[in-house]
């Protein structure tokens, strides 16, 4: 057997090995990674449900913030009624001469 031959059987030998080698490797590590993909499929379907409850948390707190805001506008109209009603009443209250009991005042 000439030095040529050893080195073409050796790349023949090479390269069978390395074909099954990746063959092993290959089904090895899949074996390996079935449970951890198990997981993270698991998780996946947790995090989707998630961020489903998320989205529809977002849209009530949207729609309450917008109702807060009307409400807090309509509090500081009121707030500015009453204080013009208070206004009044205290100049006819003077004028009639009225003395309001100090739980009535504002």
């Amino acid at each position: 057997m000439t030095d040529e031959d050893v080195k073409k059987l050796r790349r023949v030998v090479r390269e069978e090995v390395t074909v099954i080698v990746e063959e092993k490797v290959a089904v090895i590590v899949e074996e390996k990674l079935k449970p951890v993909n198990k997981k993270l499929t698991i998780l996946w379907d947790q995090a989707e449900k998630v961020a489903f409850a998320l989205d529809e948390v977002n849209e009530t707190l949207e729609v309450h913030s917008e109702v807060l805001r009307r409400i807090e506008a309509n509090s500081e109209n009121d707030s500015d009624d009453i204080h013009k009603i208070n206004k009044r009443v205290v100049v006819l209250e003077n004028t009639a001469g009225i003395v309001p009991p100090p739980e009535l005042t504002v």
